[in-house]
């Protein structure tokens, strides 16, 4: 389980020493060109969810309602972890990345009722939306975990049997 730890504590530093770098080096809304036509450093506050869901929100209930079901999120995802077997590392290991990332922009919208946002990828006409380190481990962790679920054994994550 320490390494667990390790992976969850790891996300959420990293995530959080980015974004703190990100605020020093840069002004809000400045764009360094990384990787020209693909990829720039953009520095950009998120006060939604994914995608700038809710941004449009009042600020009072868009924070509350967003810290509330980031705290829902990891206590439902700490019984989960409880609950898989130490053997699963396919399963644990990508419930530790979604724990740290949930954990790093949960300290965000708490201290700063907003996200850091600063990785921006795009090509041509295409935009994706700016995102972090802990949005990145949140949907590494997720997409692993739908993949292990598919090609599980009778489809149930927390067996020791899977």
């Amino acid at each position: 389980m320490g390494l667990l730890a390790c992976i969850s504590g790891g996300v959420l530093i990293l995530d959080q020493a980015t974004k703190a770098a990100i605020q020093e080096l840069m002004a809000l809304h400045e764009s360094v060109e990384v990787i020209p036509g693909l990829f720039h450093l953009t520095y950009i506050q998120n006060t939604g969810a994914a995608f700038g869901i809710l941004s449009d929100a009042p600020a009072t209930f868009r924070v509350a309602f967003l810290i509330g079901v980031s705290l829902a999120a990891l206590g439902v995802l700490s019984v989960i972890f409880a609950r898989v077997p130490v053997s699963r590392w396919e399963v644990l290991v990508p419930l530790a990345l979604i724990m740290g990332g949930a954990a790093g922009n949960l300290i965000d919208r708490m201290y700063l009722q907003k996200v850091v946002d600063f990785l921006d990828f795009f090509y041509k006409e295409h935009h994706w939306p700016s995102f972090n380190v802990a949005d990145s481990a949140i949907t590494i962790g997720t997409v692993t975990l739908m993949a292990v679920s598919f090609f599980s054994r009778g489809g149930d994550l927390f067996s020791k049997g899977a």
